[in-house]
């Protein structure tokens, strides 16, 4: 079985919740600063950093959650892939 045993799955759910609201405000100062220095123009590329200024900064946030919850290697890449892929594509719907 390659997903996480269901403790597994519990644990990161408790420990997500907090984790994902408390770096909002420095998400926000990230976002500002590679936006500002990136400098995209028309919407197509502004909307592209913006995709890639949240997926750099959520996906270390989400890769500490599933080692606290005691993910092992394997299951953190197949987790931290489909996250990746979920928001690229959820992001800006």
């Amino acid at each position: 079985m390659a997903g996480p045993a269901w403790e597994q799955v519990a644990v990161s759910r408790a420990v997500c919740v907090p984790v994902m609201l408390a770096p909002g405000r420095p998400y926000g100062m990230w976002r500002e600063v590679v936006l500002e220095r990136l400098a995209p123009r028309g919407r197509a590329t502004r909307v592209a950093v913006d995709i890639a200024a949240f997926v750099s900064f959520q996906v270390p946030v989400l890769a500490a959650i599933l080692w606290i919850a005691g993910a092992d290697g394997s299951q953190m890449a197949a987790a931290l892939g489909s996250a990746s892929m979920a928001m690229v594509l959820l992001r800006r719907p």
